[in-house]
C-alpha cells in the first residue's frame, strides 16, 4: 500500500528554469565566458549543482575557473532562487489534495537543502514532512541515500512509497532506492528522452500522477 510519494523538485514541483539560467548566465558574466540560453540551460539540469557549472564553463571541470565558477553560482543562486520559479498549473492542487488525504509527502532534490526548504515552505506551506537536498556527505541523486533518508525520517519501506520525476536522474535513483517511478512529461525533459531512458509510467498532468498514485479519480 503507498503511504507516501516522494517528488523531485525542479521540473517536477517547480518551473525553476528561468531563475537557474539566470544565475548560470549571471556567473558566465562575471567570468567571461559565453552565456546560454534557456534551452541549453534546460538540458544541463538534473545532474546537481556540479553538473551543472560543469556543462556552463567551457573547459569542464578541468576548466582553471570551474570551483570559482561553482562559487559564483552558488552565492547568486542562493539569493535568487525563488525571483520567478513557480509551481507547475495543478502541482498546488495535487499537493494540498494527497496532503488532505493523509498521504505523506516528501522531496528529494539535487538542489541545495536551504534552496528546498525554502521553496517549499513558501508554494507548499505545513504539507511537506521530510526533504533531502544536497548537504555536505550526502552524495547526490542518482544515488539513493536521500530517499532512504527521507524513507527512515517517515518510518517507512520502499515498498511503501512512490518517487515521481522528470528527468533520467530520477529514473535511476528509484531504481536505485528500489521505489517504483513516475515520470512527469511537463518537465526538463521531453516524453522520448524519458523513454530512451526506461520509464516504466508516463503521466501527462498532475491529475494522472495522482490517479496512477492512488488509483482513484481526480474529480
Amino acid at each position: 500500500m503507498i503511504k507516501a510519494v516522494i517528488f523531485d523538485v525542479d521540473g517536477t514541483l517547480l518551473d525553476s528554469l528561468d531563475d537557474i539560467t539566470a544565475s548560470v548566465n549571471h556567473t558566465m558574466r562575471a567570468l567571461g565566458y559565453p552565456v546560454h540560453t534557456r534551452e541549453a540551460v534546460r538540458g544541463f539540469i538534473g545532474h546537481g549543482y556540479r553538473w551543472l557549472i560543469r556543462c556552463a564553463v567551457p573547459g569542464g571541470t578541468e576548466d582553471p575557473r570551474y570551483e570559482e565558477a561553482l562559487a559564483a553560482f552558488f552565492a547568486h543562486y542562493a539569493d535568487h532562487c525563488a525571483d520567478t520559479t513557480r509551481p507547475f498549473p495543478g502541482v498546488p492542487a495535487l499537493i494540498a489534495r494527497l496532503h488532505a488525504e493523509g498521504y505523506r509527502i516528501a522531496a528529494s532534490s539535487n538542489k541545495g537543502e536551504d534552496e528546498v526548504r525554502l521553496l517549499m515552505d513558501k508554494w507548499f506551506p505545513g504539507c511537506f514532512d521530510a526533504i533531502a537536498g544536497t548537504v555536505p556527505g550526502r552524495p547526490t541523486k542518482p544515488a539513493p541515500d536521500g530517499l532512504f533518508y527521507i524513507l527512515e525520517t517517515l518510518s517507512l519501506r520502499p515498498e511503501e512509497a512512490v518517487y515521481a520525476g522528470d528527468s533520467e536522474t530520477d529514473i535511476e535513483t528509484a531504481a536505485a532506492g528500489g521505489l517504483p517511478c513516475v515520470s512527469v512529461t511537463w518537465g526538463f525533459r521531453d516524453r522520448d528522452a524519458l523513454l530512451a531512458a526506461g520509464a516504466a509510467r508516463l503521466v501527462d498532468t498532475p491529475a494522472e500522477l495522482y490517479g496512477t498514485v492512488t488509483g482513484k479519480r481526480y474529480g
